[in-house]
């Protein structure tokens, strides 16, 4: 019979193996970025012409609003203010029971022509995906302009003045179309906000461009993402009058997994353009991401009983076995953040075990396979903070790399909380048989976005 020692050992090796198996789909990212060259694109003055001399389709920019009336005024003016595209129009969905809001965007539809509120039936709140539904039927189904493209924004987005010309021309060869999504830059270096900056730079300049190269399923993050009227009209279901699932937590993941299974080709364009200083100006959305440590560990819960509970249910596993892959990588996280969390106790366990265990020779035995395991662990770790660090420093020039390593343990502690409360909430709501609420994320606009000339909002990205 094993003893307390030969337990802690056995408990160790199992977890540091899993660990690894874990991490093994990292090197399927690696591995194509680095055998296939696969890396942003810079957009040069022959590429920008061609964006500038295309035709305009005629855009509709869809944003769901639930009382964000301290921001929603900034939003629509700072971006209206920098656009370079005429042919498109804001449509904002508010709800009855929010005038503050509702009367923000009136205010700023009188000023500029360029924006229409668009009030729910259903008092708020609901979910982000059953007001974009409200919204969209609105849109298709009433007296308004035949849109060739409908492109979907939160109430925090800084859009980049070239991102409509973007999509304009990708919507000629692709009926999805994802641009990137950054965090705006924050100054506390060792915050939560800054772990969205290493998180989303590592995705949206690698991750992403590996499933484009691969013609597999690409996610939708929510915002900067459009479809074509061929889309929506390919995807709306006319009988329940909507695009989106409403009960789902990440309807916008949801959306592009559905695109992809009705074989609407997808794109992901990662572009950017030299500045100031040969400053790289991505043609990406930008936002501020929660900076309080509960905020993030809510936000994430939600993307991760979206994405890896009640997604992975209602869609299973289809498609090729690469597309499989990705799926499968996606879904781990609920797993692999629980098990990272995990890990930060283990790890001091697994020394502890290692050095104590001369006098147990079960235990020792058992360890002796820990010591590769750590290893091989500790390689893997080392190669994801580099290429993490690297991507931080693709998109922020001016940012210090080694940062990720040092923020590493806030962005695994708030991973792994989000699973649980993942877990937990699912858990409830399946027992409750009712839906899990939808939780809405606070919003902030960079300090005088809206009131400033647009060139200078460009150069402070």
């Amino acid at each position: 019979m094993m003893d307390y020692g030969s337990w802690l050992a056995m408990a160790v090796v199992v977890f540091a193996g899993v660990y690894l198996v874990f991490g093994l789909d990292d090197l399927v990212i690696d591995f194509f970025v680095l055998s296939r060259g696969l890396r942003p694109k810079e957009l040069s003055p022959k590429d920008k012409d061609q964006l500038s001399n295309k035709k305009e389709k005629k855009i509709a920019i869809l944003v769901p609003a639930w009382k964000e009336s301290n921001i929603i005024s900034q939003m629509l003016r700072g971006n209206i203010a920098k656009i370079e595209y005429e042919n498109y129009h804001f449509y904002v969905g508010c709800y009855p029971n929010d005038l503050p809001t509702f009367r923000a965007v009136s205010e700023v539809a009188r000023e500029t022509g360029k924006v229409t509120p668009i009030l729910n039936p259903i008092p708020g709140p609901t979910s982000k995906g059953q007001l974009l539904n409200s919204v969209l039927q609105e849109l298709l189904e009433n007296h308004y302009p035949c849109f060739d493209i409908y492109l979907f924004h939160d109430a925090e987005d800084i859009i980049h003045p070239l991102s409509l010309r973007l999509i304009n021309q990708e919507s000629e060869r692709a009926d999805f179309i994802q641009i990137p999504v950054f965090s705006l830059p924050v100054k506390e270096s060792m915050s939560v906000g800054a772990t969205y900056m290493d998180e989303f730079a590592e995705v949206h300049t690698r991750d992403l461009l590996v499933r484009k190269y691969l013609d597999v399923s690409i996610p939708s993050a929510g915002v900067g993402f459009a479809l074509t009227r061929k889309a929506v009209l390919t995807l709306f279901n006319s009988q329940e009058s909507q695009l989106f699932d409403s009960h789902c937590l990440t309807e916008d993941y949801a959306l592009g997994l559905r695109s992809y299974q009705a074989g609407l080709k997808q794109s992901f364009p990662c572009v950017y353009e030299k500045g100031k200083e040969n400053k790289k100006e991505w043609i990406a959305t930008y936002e501020y991401f929660p900076k309080k440590f509960i905020r993030s560990v809510r936000q994430k819960a939600r993307w991760t009983e979206g994405i890896a509970l009640q997604s992975a249910k209602k869609f299973g596993w289809f498609g090729s076995v690469l597309n499989c892959l990705f799926l499968f990588r996606d879904r781990k996280a609920l797993t692999a953040n629980c098990l990272g969390l995990v890990g930060l106790c283990f790890f001091p366990l697994g020394l502890w075990a290692t050095l104590n265990s001369p006098g147990n020779p079960e235990a020792t035995s058992l360890l002796s396979t820990f010591t590769p395991l750590f290893i091989l662990n500790s390689l893997m770790l080392m190669n994801r903070m580099w290429h993490r660090a690297k991507a931080l420093r693709t998109v922020y020039k001016d940012s210090r790399g080694f940062f990720v390593i040092f923020r590493y343990p806030l962005s695994v502690t708030v991973n792994g909380l989000a699973g649980f409360l993942a877990m937990k909430n699912y858990g409830w709501s399946v027992l409750l048989r009712e839906p899990t609420a939808w939780v809405k994320t606070e919003h902030e606009l960079p300090a005088g976005f809206g009131e400033v000339a647009a060139q200078g909002l460009r150069g402070a990205l």
